[in-house]
């Protein structure tokens, strides 16, 4: 109730912004009239995400006379969309981006996400103090920074603690081998009851942290040579097929039709290894019979520890503007800790900045604070230093990734053979970037 409460003030506050700003923008010091176009995804309830996005427009044009004419986009397609901005593609001046390591490499200096080092040390000399460190570089690339972190979703364990405790167990487990021995206690096949599953979203999301739970990594820091053949990667797929063995995840855990929230809701499935912060919330906010029956835990932890796939988002500037100065500062505005709250609150979306995820806001529940544990300590960047991830990492068959996991943990193949074969078509998709 009081996360209600304060979403619907901060809409208020939003739309009381954008009666203020209504006013026709006023010259800038050159004497130019200037507007920004800024496009955004759609976050949280869709009106709610327009008043308050427009209103903070609204305010920065009566604090600044920059005026901010805002397009939003539907999450859907926006990865296509902010792929063919950063090949030469219309762009806005300012845009709510993500894969920065992709499409910067694209765009290669002339079209997709623009430098903006310039403006650092003016907007934001107490960056890392103010923000959190892990996610920092999915905004900076080859020495250059390209803007604000503004939203993160680390993944962390979900768990039903009503079915681990009518098994024996008190604690979440903590480690690999943990987890497939609560995970075999709390399969009962005949009963269509599984202990496990790696992801609640796509399933390459959920065993690609598989790999930096071993220490593996899936290509050098430079994005040229693929490290797919690896002691490392051998334990991740010897792990997860280990699962597979045992009976202990649902057979239909890589069918593109399966869900494993709605099978953790029914009790069908008791661990879900990667949940998203959304999937804790929505279990809040949508099962109030199930208060009490789950809880969050950091993800188990393989031989070099624990790691939590963690997407994140950005603002920044777009090469073509005619604008960067203007840009850059309505990214230093929509920065400022009070509205990154405002925005945490009406998104849904945990923030990167720290004054936020310490607020009442993003600390009354116990799964918050695990979040927030998770995102200082166990966060690992979803983005990787090739031009061409998205489409290794694609989740579907065809996928380097995808087809890997399906052979080894699925089918059985033999890892040597699959790991050969992995590993040589990964490379062949990297040396189009060189």
């Amino acid at each position: 109730m009081v996360k209600s409460i304060r979403i619907t003030a901060a809409v208020a506050v939003a739309g009381l912004l954008a009666l203020a700003g209504c006013s026709a923008s006023e010259p800038t010091s050159s004497g130019e009239d200037v507007t920004l176009e800024f496009w955004t995804q759609i976050y949280g309830d869709p009106a709610e995400w327009r008043t308050t996005v427009e209103g903070l427009a609204a305010d920065f044009e009566e604090k600044t006379g920059t005026a901010v004419e805002v397009e939003f986009i539907d999450f859907a397609q926006s990865r296509d969309r902010w792929l063919l901005v950063a090949q030469g593609a219309d762009a806005p001046d300012v845009g709510d981006m993500y894969q920065l390591h992709t499409n910067v490499q694209l765009g290669g200096g002339k079209a997709g996400p623009m430098p903006i080092s310039d403006f650092k040390d003016d907007y934001w000399p107490d960056l890392e103090e103010r923000f959190a460190k892990p996610l920092l570089g999915d905004a900076q690339w080859d020495g250059e920074f390209y803007g604000i972190p503004w939203r993160a979703d680390p993944r962390a364990m979900l768990y039903r603690t009503d079915l681990l405790e009518a098994a024996g167990f008190t604690e979440p487990p903590a480690t690999w081998d943990e987890v497939r021995e609560y995970a075999a206690e709390l399969t009962d096949e005949g009963a269509q009851q599984w202990g496990f599953t790696f992801g609640s979203v796509d399933v390459v999301q959920g065993l690609i942290p598989a790999l930096w739970q071993a220490g593996g990594e899936y290509m050098t820091p430079d994005g040229k040579t693929a490290t797919l053949d690896t002691p490392e990667m051998r334990e991740a797929l010897e792990w997860m097929a280990s699962l597979a063995e045992d009976g202990s995840v649902p057979p239909d855990f890589m069918d593109p039709n399966y869900d494993a929230m709605t099978d953790f809701r029914t009790g069908r499935v008791a661990m879900i290894a990667q949940a998203t912060s959304s999937d804790f919330d929505s279990l809040t906010r949508d099962n109030p019979e199930l208060e009490g029956k789950w809880a969050a835990a950091p993800p188990p932890a393989g031989s070099a520890g624990s790691a939590a796939y963690t997407g994140a988002g950005y603002w920044g500037v777009l090469q073509g503007t005619e604008h960067p100065d203007e840009a850059a500062e309505f990214i230093a505005f929509l920065s400022e800790d009070e509205n990154m709250q405002v925005i945490s609150e009406v998104s849904g979306a945990m923030s990167t900045n720290l004054s936020v995820t310490q607020s009442e806001f993003w600390t009354s529940e116990d799964y918050q604070a695990v979040l927030g544990t998770v995102l200082a300590e166990e966060a690992h960047s979803s983005q990787a230093p090739s031009p061409f991830w998205t489409i290794i990492r694609d989740e579907k068959p065809g996928g380097v990734l995808w087809d890997l996991f399906a052979a080894v943990v699925v089918s059985g193949a033999d890892i040597d053979t699959a790991l050969a074969d992995a590993q040589v078509k990964m490379q062949e998709v990297l040396d189009r970037g060189q």
